[in-house]
């Protein structure tokens, strides 16, 4: 698996039924000042063609957190064109993937400061035209859910966040959370400093192509016009992505049914281990036996 920067497995206790796999986080402060994010972080010029910007476009600088603390944190180049960066990751059902973004100066018209979320490289060649779940920040100040597969099929979204309008020099946790076999996107956008939740929306995309929707990266990007005379600018901190495997008997957490799965799930029983009380009743028995055997059967989803 690519695991970038710090690295932490971690189980959901809601029923015992989601597995977040490898947790991927960065808060760039080990990075050095005026360079590139070290790490897994690849410069999105490598997935741009229509409108790039010569590396690096984005750079480590020291600022101030959304609690208020001095922070080091990843700072697109004030110049036009594409600039931002990108993690590999591999397959799962579904993503859930957290950031911290605040716009730096106002954007023109046609253009957006950043957009932050999940892609796929379909063979495009520019991200722009790729796969996409991404939540950005127009020149209106408002922030919009935008959901694509290409425009050779249909259902892509440009969706306003309700109620909700950024302001220039504030931090905001976005939130997005993607099921990689439906289609099913909800945003979040939070306040930076509480946490309070300002704003969400929930979007079933519509014609979903699964294996286009095999999301193979999360990123951050911007963008102008061809033809624009400066470059609008947005930082991002506070990284936070994981796998999710939706599924209670996958107790090896690699997406499959297998023997191991079994193995794994009698091992723990034994153990009197919680984790196989897929009944939720605190009490390990035949019934958990049972459930494990019907929801085997059936496959995950």
């Amino acid at each position: 698996m690519v695991c970038a920067f710090g690295v932490v497995s971690v189980l959901s206790v809601s029923c015992g039924l989601v597995y977040l796999g490898d947790e991927q986080v960065n808060d760039f402060e080990s990075d050095q000042l005026g360079v590139f994010p070290g790490g897994a972080w690849v410069d999105i010029e490598e997935r741009v063609v229509n409108n790039p910007t010569p590396a690096p476009t984005m750079l480590v600088i020291e600022t101030t957190g959304a609690d208020g603390s001095p922070t080091r944190a990843a700072q697109s180049v004030q110049v036009p064109g594409t600039n931002g960066m990108f993690v590999e990751i591999e397959d799962a059902p579904s993503h859930h993937f957290e950031i911290d973004l605040r716009v730096d100066s106002p954007t023109q018209g046609n253009s957006w400061a950043m957009a932050v979320g999940l892609i796929k490289d379909v063979g495009r060649g520019d991200v722009n035209l790729n796969t996409q779940a991404v939540v950005y920040t127009w020149f209106d100040r408002r922030m919009y859910l935008y959901v694509t597969q290409g425009q050779d099929i249909p259902g892509t979204v440009n969706l306003r966040l309700p109620n909700f309008l950024y302001e220039i020099g504030t931090w905001y946790r976005v939130v997005i959370d993607a099921d990689a076999r439906n289609g099913v996107i909800t945003a979040t956008v939070l306040d930076g400093a509480t946490g309070a939740e300002l704003t969400t929306r929930t979007h079933t995309a519509t014609q979903w192509n699964i294996e286009r929707g095999r999301f193979d990266a999360y990123a951050v990007f911007d963008g102008e016009p061809s033809g624009a005379t400066s470059g609008v600018q947005a930082t991002v901190d506070n990284v936070l992505y994981s796998p999710v495997f939706n599924c209670p008997v996958d107790f090896t957490a690699d997406g499959e049914l297998s023997f191991f799965d079994v193995s794994a799930f009698l091992t723990a029983y034994n153990a009197q281990d919680l984790s196989a009380d897929l009944s939720a009743d605190g009490v390990l028995n035949f019934f958990d036996i049972s459930l494990f055997l019907g929801l085997y059967s059936a496959g995950c989803p």
